[in-house]
């Protein structure tokens, strides 16, 4: 399947596992030895999960991401999280990759889980990135440029008290 947005607006663009051809089968093989199983009898081949798991699958897809600065970032499939347990790793496609896109998947359930092609993987939303540069600065530059900030160092929960 041709990746798409399910609706007009939608942010996300859906990718799908592709038709298992011997090329991608390999490539399934290959990238994630012991961690997943794929079955090439009868229908078309399709690929199992194991619980607990993470796996690389190929989509089939290449692009030209315009504008440069700009990027794809893979983010998960609300109900293949919520309702299935699969989430999407870190996935960062920048502007000028030319390989073939693959999508990470964690199988976060203790079930085995199938994935057949046109099977929804993961979603891609397409987003502008700021192209800066880093500059090393000391300690007390850093303290100097930073005194004046309302929320400081306080993190995960602390301004909730």
């Amino acid at each position: 399947k041709t990746p798409f947005r399910a609706n007009k607006n939608d942010a996300g663009i859906d990718f799908f596992l592709p038709v298992m051809d011997e090329r991608m089968v390999q490539d399934v093989i290959t990238k994630n030895p012991g961690k997943c199983i794929v079955v090439k009898e009868g229908e078309a081949p399709y690929i199992i999960v194991r619980p607990g798991t993470r796996v690389l699958i190929p989509t089939g897809i290449h692009t030209n991401i315009f504008p440069k600065n700009s990027a794809f970032i893979a983010f998960n499939k609300s109900g293949l999280s919520a309702n299935h347990g699969i989430i999407v790793t870190a996935q960062v496609v920048d502007s000028d990759y030319t390989g073939e896109i693959h999508v990470g998947i964690l199988n976060t359930s203790n079930e085995y889980k199938e994935f057949h092609q046109g099977d929804k993987i993961g979603q891609f939303v397409h987003i502008p990135v700021f192209l800066t540069n880093m500059k090393e600065i000391t300690p007390e530059v850093y303290q100097e440029l930073t005194s004046n900030s309302d929320r400081g160092q306080g993190g995960f929960g602390s301004s909730d008290k």
